[in-house]
């Protein structure tokens, strides 16, 4: 009871670094993008994918 695992520890630091992605998963949401800039002219939408890429992570 009360014992920390590797993953809640994982997850802990995870949320302190909110903000810093691995190199992976930004070339990812970077191709992801890229590939919708010549279909979707809208900046808005293309932010808004952006995002849903990386809340998948959280």
């Amino acid at each position: 009871v009360g014992e920390e695992t590797p993953e809640d520890l994982a997850f802990g630091e995870d949320k302190e670094n909110e903000l810093e992605f691995t190199n992976s998963e930004l070339i990812v949401c970077g191709l992801i993008l890229s590939g919708l800039v010549e279909t979707i002219g809208n900046w808005d939408l293309k932010v808004v994918i952006l995002c849903a890429c990386l809340k998948q992570r959280l």
